[in-house]
């Protein structure tokens, strides 16, 4: 009789496991890495990760933690509704940086796991690189705020100093705040502008835009922009 009820309480204590794991919050990160290739020195870059409430419980997200005090993580929001998704930003200062670096934040919800993280890397320019296939100027974009027009743009000059006719690619700018206008093709030895456009409404902003090349080692720049009223008129590019 003992046995039996030791098993009883051991498959009812099972069944609620089962029921509470059923509705048990979830989080997907289709994409927990980001690659942001070759960046200057001295400036923010950031990029946007995707949160996806996959589960059939609200997913609370009750923190995110940087792995060092040079990376912010901004949340959208922190409360996600089933089938609802939120972002999270990782915004990285490469000021004191040269070379490889990698860093990542860890985000705590009350999914199980309970922990997930997002990750980058990046490879600091501190001086010029003649070895890479482009060459950018400016490498930092800096644009003053002009209230006098409905939108301001400044031209990024790209030069092709490869051997090989090369192709270029968007692959991540924050959407809403500009528009990035990339030349698809440079020949080898030539130069193009990509234009970068942004409505006056937009409030002071630090952000950055990646682009991919197609040559072998499939690589990739960040470019930093800088938005705002108290900019220097000596190191803005606004045309």
């Amino acid at each position: 009789m003992r046995t039996k009820m030791i098993v009883l309480f051991g498959l009812l204590m099972l069944g609620l496991t089962v029921n509470m794991a059923a509705e048990q919050a979830a989080i997907s990160v289709p994409v927990d890495n980001f690659d942001f290739g070759y960046v200057p020195r001295d400036a923010n870059i950031c990029h946007r990760f995707w949160l996806y409430s996959k589960g059939p419980d609200t997913l609370k997200i009750s923190n995110v933690r940087p792995g060092c005090g040079c990376t912010k993580a901004p949340l959208d929001k922190a409360i996600v509704a089933p089938g609802d998704s939120t972002a999270v930003e990782l915004i990285f200062n490469t000021k004191n940086y040269s070379g490889k670096v990698s860093k990542s934040a860890t985000i705590m919800t009350n999914a199980i796991p309970a922990t997930n993280r997002v990750s980058f890397s990046a490879f600091i320019i501190k001086d010029k690189d003649t070895t890479l296939p482009l060459a950018f100027t400016p490498e930092i974009v800096k644009i003053r705020c002009n209230n006098t027009k409905n939108h301001v743009k400044a031209l990024v000059s790209i030069k092709n100093v490869s051997a090989n006719d090369l192709m270029l690619a968007l692959d991540s700018y924050p959407d809403g705040l500009f528009e990035v206008k990339l030349p698809k093709k440079i020949k080898a030895g030539k130069q193009a502008n990509a234009e970068i456009r942004i409505s006056n409404k937009a409030a002071a902003f630090e952000k950055s835009f990646t682009i991919q090349v197609d040559d072998a080692e499939k690589t990739r720049f960040t470019i930093p922009v800088v938005y705002g009223d108290s900019l220097d008129n000596s190191v803005h590019t606004n045309r």
